[in-house]
């Protein structure tokens, strides 16, 4: 019996290797041909040597000095890529490349047990504009002279997803919705500068929370948001463009050496804002009531910030304080006896 116990997880473990390496061998890496013209992912006249780029951990790749101006591959039918890699050397001019969508294709993005890459760099822009499923954590860079579009809805798997904007050099524009899909997604912001920000050009609803680690995160004065969950600025910059760009029931919460800006009229309800140990109590702020309470200079801008606790924090609350006057009637009863 205890043999079996022990070889079960051997087993499963070895299946679960043995599976993601089958379907990884079955995929088909692919570069779009020097003097390929706009055309559907499907034709492999446009493919070097025919190879279509498709499969659980395959890579895409689209090399600008293969040709001049810009490029169009429309995804005409379902795909799955590990890795889409907008690259060049030294190519001169703008050469921009566009993944296009029709027949309502899917792009689906599983790199196996690695996370999934969308990298851009050289002259150009990348555009990625098919409705995308993610299969595997995202991770999303910038080094390209201009900026990179996800321009269509993304949303998760099972389980939580994490999408990672890492380390760029240029804006990384979020145009079309994050959502959970059938798990949850969180989104990170760490491209490691300001003028590299993660534009929020969307009404995004992922409820795994946003962090910002470095860089900037900006939503704008139309109806963008930060998604559904909390928002955790740990670094960098964030910009609020908008009074709906966080949920009434979601959390701020920020360390003093990030920047946060209300670029924005009126007032954001939100149902706490804290900083390490401290949080504020019910009431309306501006960004000098609130530098003035939490100390520092975090806080700019002509917005203010209404903090209104959600019932259920009142339920914590008053839990908590319940819980705290029970033992001290306790304690004062042993002390009469």
């Amino acid at each position: 019996m205890h043999k079996i116990s022990h070889t079960l997880p051997l087993l499963a473990t070895s299946a679960l290797f043995a599976f993601f390496t089958s379907s990884m061998a079955l995929a088909t890496d692919g570069t779009w041909r020097t003097s390929a013209s706009n055309a559907d992912w499907s034709d492999v006249t446009k493919w070097i040597d025919g190879d279509i780029a498709d499969g659980v951990g395959a890579i895409a790749t689209f090399d600008r000095t293969l040709y001049t101006g810009g490029r169009t591959a429309t995804l005409d039918s379902n795909r799955t890529l590990g890795q889409i890699q907008a690259i060049n050397t030294n190519a001169s001019g703008l050469r921009n490349v566009i993944i296009g969508v029709s027949n309502n294709s899917v792009l689906t993005l599983d790199n196996g047990p690695s996370d999934a890459i969308i990298n851009s760099s050289g002259n150009g822009a990348l555009f990625i504009n098919p409705a995308t499923s993610l299969l595997s954590n995202l991770k999303v860079t910038n080094s390209a002279t201009t900026y990179l579009t996800l321009g269509s809805t993304f949303s998760g798997s099972a389980g939580l997803k994490t999408i990672t904007l890492d380390s760029s050099v240029n804006r990384i524009n979020l145009s079309g919705s994050i959502s959970d899909g059938l798990g949850q997604v969180e989104v990170i912001v760490d491209t490691g500068s300001l003028g590299a920000p993660a534009n929020f050009f969307a009404d995004h609803t992922f409820t795994g929370g946003l962090t910002i680690n470095s860089g900037a995160a900006v939503t704008n004065a139309s109806a963008s948001t930060l998604g559904a969950g909390n928002v955790n600025v740990l670094g960098g910059k964030l910009t609020i463009g908008n009074t709906d760009s966080m949920i009434e029931d979601a959390i701020l919460s920020f360390v003093l050496s990030a920047a946060i800006d209300l670029n924005y009229s009126g007032e954001m309800t939100i149902s706490g804002l804290v900083s390490g140990s401290d949080s504020i109590a019910s009431g309306t702020y501006s960004a000098s009531d609130l530098n003035t309470y939490f100390g520092g200079s975090t806080f700019t801008g002509t917005g203010f910030i209404s903090v209104i606790p959600e019932p259920g924090q009142y339920a914590i609350m008053a839990g908590a304080l319940l819980g705290a006057v029970a033992f001290l009637r306790r304690r004062h009863g042993r002390a009469d006896k």
